[in-house]
């Protein structure tokens, strides 16, 4: 509030800070000085010395800048790296999925003509990508499964999800898929969330936890056999086993708010972030036991993180308080295993 009690200031996770007048408490909203910047899309190459920006269907690359994107479409809507030097990409004006070389080439590309709209995500460790659609005077869904290194289709399915699944359908955090695609895990409202079956669209499980103040982060192992999943009513992360329908565990470690949670591709482990200035913590899901907690960079709050493709690094991605940007880590990530084996050679 001002000192005057005349005007309220607001800040939320849109990136946008408004400016309202309270005189007559209608909430009407005055015309803002304020700020708003959205995040781009971004993306680390599988080699991690490339970075991909993509804002407002304009894409640049940071780092390594071999290669180039001369003749690239600017009306872009997703872009993800397949190797070190080709991306798969969408767009929504035509509805469009291309394979693009960074020598500055056209491999093979795929129009939906009858498609109203396109959305899209990268299951980076089976390379393969998901697009759905909606139609005009339709209520289902059409989700198409390829394989991203060839735009082979490989499954094609047509039927009925949660509403939820459509809008939010490229946010990670609502909707989690399994490895390749094959089962999906949906927040549905506040305080459900639904499991279903790609390829046939039944509902393999309903969990639901009224009373715990909502659903607060979800993601689906790799095999899509195991759920992992927080409420926030406290800052654990409950382990349910799909296949056995009960649960399993609760992991406690983290003593605020779960913000976010990621298995590995080979689904060994599992790493999760709270809101705030709270560690990242990463878990060993063989024993379900926490194995490293990891600092935030300072001035910057409520990281997302996930496992490269091969499991041996984390990407870290943090947003900074002072400013437009985001801060993006790599840290290696080698296996239990491997750790052992090393302290093991060199008697430490």
């Amino acid at each position: 509030f001002s000192a005057d009690s005349q005007r309220l200031v607001s800040a939320g996770k849109d990136r946008k800070i408004k400016l309202w007048d309270l005189k007559n408490w209608t909430g009407n909203l005055k015309k803002t000085s304020g700020i708003e910047c959205p995040f781009g899309h971004s993306a680390v190459s599988p080699c991690g010395n490339k970075l991909l920006v993509l804002e407002k269907g304009v894409l640049t690359l940071k780092g390594n800048l071999e290669g180039s994107l001369e003749g690239l479409p600017d009306n872009l809507s997703k872009a993800y790296w397949i190797s070190s030097d080709r991306l798969i990409c969408t767009r929504q004006n035509p509805p469009e999925l291309f394979i693009w070389n960074l020598k500055g080439n056209l491999e093979k590309s795929i129009r939906f003509p009858k498609s109203k709209t396109l959305k899209s995500r990268y299951l980076e460790a089976s390379q393969t990508i998901l697009v759905a659609r909606n139609f005009s005077n339709s209520d289902q869904i059409q989700l198409d499964r390829f394989d991203a290194t060839s735009l082979e289709l490989i499954t094609s399915s047509q039927m009925r999800f949660p509403e939820t699944m459509w809008a939010n359908f490229e946010n990670p955090l609502l909707v989690s898929f399994s490895s390749r695609g094959e089962k999906v895990a949906i927040k549905n409202g506040l305080s459900h969330i639904l499991v279903h079956d790609v390829l046939s669209g039944d509902l393999i499980k309903d969990l639901a936890h009224e009373g715990e103040h909502g659903i607060q982060g979800q993601a689906l192992s790799p095999d899509g056999n195991t759920l992992a999943y927080a409420t926030r009513k406290r800052p654990y992360i409950k382990i349910y086993d799909l296949l056995g329908d009960r649960p399993l565990t609760t992991l406690k470690g983290h003593n605020m708010v779960l913000y976010q949670m990621s298995f590995s591709p080979d689904g060994k482990r599992l790493v999760s972030s709270s809101i705030g200035y709270s560690p990242l913590i990463l878990w060993d899901t063989k024993k379900w036991s926490q194995v490293a907690s990891l600092p935030i960079s300072p001035g910057s709050v409520s990281p997302i993180a996930r496992f490269s493709q091969s499991s041996d690094n984390l990407i870290i991605y943090e947003t900074l308080l002072d400013s437009n940007t985001r801060n993006v880590r790599i840290l290696k990530a080698p296996s239990l295993t491997e750790i052992e084996n090393s302290g093991n050679a060199t008697g430490q």
